[in-house]
């Protein structure tokens, strides 16, 4: 039985038993026999209404029964994550190889050139206050020997992907290996340089 029967069926108990009751009063005041059909209709409406809902009801709306199409079963496939794509670093050729010994070279000579500078800037800032002019251009100058310093270390990393490049194909690297070798040089000397004048900043 579906729910709306269920619901008109209680209904129709419900009023029968109370126009009963109205009826048998009916009676006594002589009320005619059409006048009784008339109200047992009534009580029945409920009824009806109640079985033409269900009716219609089976008609209008799909069976919530199972489909077949519900019972497959299957698994959700996982994304392919595949192998990380390894990064390729671009090897420099060995045609740049004097270029680089060039480049080199001219930042260690810049930066050798601004070392007299640098040396004076640092001196007048140590016998000043940290809060004057004097000791505020000795960081300036520091900071502009660090920068020159970079380009020469920059270099050095240059040379030292071509010389891995060489070594992996199994070619002769000598040549890689002595311009390295000169660079490292170069750069030892300018480290050294700046730890001499920082050195002669602290109090």
């Amino acid at each position: 039985m579906c729910p709306s029967q269920r619901i008109a069926d209680r209904f129709f108990d419900g009023c029968q038993q109370k126009f009963s009751v109205w009826l048998a009063e009916a009676d006594d005041y002589g009320m005619a026999p059409p006048m009784h059909s008339t109200i047992r209709l009534f009580l029945a409406l409920p009824f009806i209404i109640g079985t033409a809902a269900c009716a219609g009801s089976s008609q209008t709306y799909p069976s919530l029964e199972i489909r077949d199409f519900e019972r497959e079963s299957g698994t959700l496939g996982t994304p392919d994550s595949g192998t990380p794509e390894t990064q390729v670093i671009p090897a420099v050729p060995l045609s740049d190889l004097a270029a680089l010994e060039t480049q080199a070279k001219a930042a260690h000579a810049a930066f050798m050139a601004a070392v007299p500078a640098a040396r004076r800037k640092v001196a007048n800032g140590a016998r000043a206050a940290v809060t004057s002019n004097a000791w505020g251009d000795a960081q300036i100058a520091l900071s502009d020997l660090d920068a020159k310093r970079s380009i020469t270390a920059i270099t050095l990393g240059d040379l030292d992907l071509l010389y891995a490049e060489q070594a992996i194909a199994l070619n002769s690297a000598e040549n890689v290996d002595a311009v390295r070798a000169e660079v490292t040089a170069m750069l030892r000397a300018e480290d050294a340089i700046l730890a001499e004048l920082r050195g002669g900043q602290r109090r």
